[in-house]
């Protein structure tokens, strides 16, 4: 639509502007081109089936009902700040609205400066870009003065994506649990219970979420035993199977079933990237997301501290769960190291992490990083890196800031829980940007129906094949292309 819009704009000889962020598409046209505007948008109008394309008028915040483009009128136009154009679709579960259009902002002069009317819009200066008087102003003496920086610390830094995942319907795999918790009488009562292990096929819904939602993302790595989803497209070039053979500093340790300890070598996967996003398979992105989501505008982790999810300063009785003594031998490192107590425990979202910050963890604690590797089954001398140490050391060292996050930013919902059903309704509701499916050890609902429950809301959350799918179709491999930043398809469920 953009190419679209700019194409007429031009043949008309309308002086116009484009440019795209994350989330939007903008074209720029001066106050003085109202009229040319007005007759391009007219004469778009009429090329489309009478009606199809649509425009939407916006002053400040407010924006009014979509009418049909070639109905437009000059003095109605005059009286607002931009035109948004496009064309209203629908398919299934999603529709492409206002969101998925073409946003024309009209620009006017400001003192030195070119700038939208409409200046609630991501991109609201546009003086270097018509070569405006700020672009060409003489600098004061002795002054270094940038006419254009960065938006943010991490622009044009690559950011990768990295999943744990087990295939758990392997037989030889489920041998050597079987063989290895017998050997070891694993003693926690969650630490290697089969719920832990049920795989319903989330990681191909995950990376859906990342690829519609995620378009800055460069690569993603899978770390397994060695398994490989059968539908998983490792010839695509985006995506790479790592063995935990590759990343485990000791071969003894493995064959491991312990999480903590696998987590505690992500930062040893060949060619990650610094910034780096770690999802588990059931976490999901639910709308549209960029860099500064997860890192501040200077580089800090945003970590996101539970409002319910409380630790413990004092040692847990034998009936607690594994994550619980992690999260309390986290909290006794920094007790003692920097006298900081973090009685919140991390959101189940995904954790924004640098891989220096956790090469820095594992030569402070050797010890606790080791033992954390060499136990097979989650015990309770565990340490959660990437979800808990990590996060609690990089507040402590300015490389982390505490993000309390939006209202119904992030939904969690147990899938073995009776109230389930409620929660993914809410969730459809709510459209949150974080979303959460855990499997834990609660049976109101059988396993059966849970399962059940789960592929029907992914399938119409998620209905779109992603290309690290071997069956997808080509215009998903299309629409993701080669260049270095895609911005992400803005579609909006109906």
């Amino acid at each position: 639509m953009l190419h679209r819009v700019e194409s007429a704009l031009r043949k008309a000889g309308v002086d116009c502007r484009t440019h795209v962020t994350g989330f939007n598409a903008y074209c720029a046209v001066r106050q003085g081109d109202l009229d040319k505007l007005c007759a391009v948008i007219n004469a778009l109008g009429r090329e489309y089936r009478p009606g199809g394309l649509r425009v939407w008028l916006n002053s400040g915040s407010y924006t009014g009902a979509p009418i049909a483009a070639e109905s437009l009128t000059l003095p109605v136009l005059a009286d607002y700040e931009s035109v948004t154009i496009g064309v209203p679709y629908s398919q299934g579960n999603y529709s492409v609205g206002r969101r998925g259009s073409v946003e024309v902002v009209i620009v006017e002069p400001r003192d030195v400066r070119i700038v939208a009317k409409r200046w609630i819009v991501e991109k609201a200066d546009w003086t270097e870009e018509f070569g405006g008087e700020g672009a060409t102003a003489k600098p004061i003496a002795g002054a270094q003065v940038r006419t254009r920086g960065r938006t943010h610390a991490l622009e044009g830094e690559p950011i990768d994506v990295v999943y744990t995942w087990v295939d758990s319907s392997d037989p030889e795999w489920q041998a050597a649990r079987e063989r290895w918790a017998a050997e070891q009488h694993v003693a926690l009562p969650a630490s290697s219970n089969d719920e832990r292990f049920i795989n319903r096929d989330e990681l191909k819904y995950s990376l859906r979420s990342v690829w519609l939602y995620a378009p800055f993302v460069r690569h993603i790595y899978i770390v397994t035993v060695g398994h490989r989803p059968e539908w998983l497209d490792t010839d695509s070039g985006k995506v790479t199977i790592v063995p935990h053979r590759e990343i485990f500093p000791n071969p003894g340790d493995l064959p491991t079933f312990n999480s903590h300890a696998i987590e505690a070598c992500l930062h040893r996967i060949p060619g990650l990237s610094e910034h780096f996003l770690y999802f588990n398979d059931d976490v999901f992105l639910g709308r549209e997301t960029t860099i500064e989501t997860f890192f501040t505008k200077a580089g800090q982790m945003k970590s996101r501290l539970s409002p319910s999810g409380f630790t413990t300063a004092t040692r847990p009785g034998d009936s607690a769960i594994p994550t619980d003594w992690a999260s309390y031998n986290a909290v006794q490192l920094m007790l003692r190291d920097f006298g900081l107590f973090f009685d919140r425990k991390i959101k189940h979202v995904p954790m924004p992490l640098k891989r220096s910050l956790l090469e820095e963890i594992e030569r402070r604690y050797p010890t606790e990083i080791a033992r954390t590797r060499a136990s097979r089954f989650r015990s309770r001398t565990d340490i959660s890196v990437p979800s808990m140490l990590a996060h609690y050391y990089g507040i402590a060292t300015g490389r982390a800031v505490e993000w309390e996050g939006k209202p119904k930013e992030y939904a969690y919902a147990d899938t073995g829980r009776k109230d389930f059903v409620n929660k993914l309704r809410a969730i459809r509701k709510d459209k949150p940007m974080f979303v959460c499916l855990n499997v834990t050890r609660h049976t109101d609902i059988d396993l059966s129906r849970q399962e059940i429950l789960l592929k029907e809301y992914l399938d119409k959350a998620y209905p779109f094949e992603s290309p690290y799918e071997k069956h997808a179709t080509k215009s998903a491999v299309d629409r993701l292309g080669n260049v270095p930043y895609r911005t992400a398809p803005d579609v909006e469920r109906a």
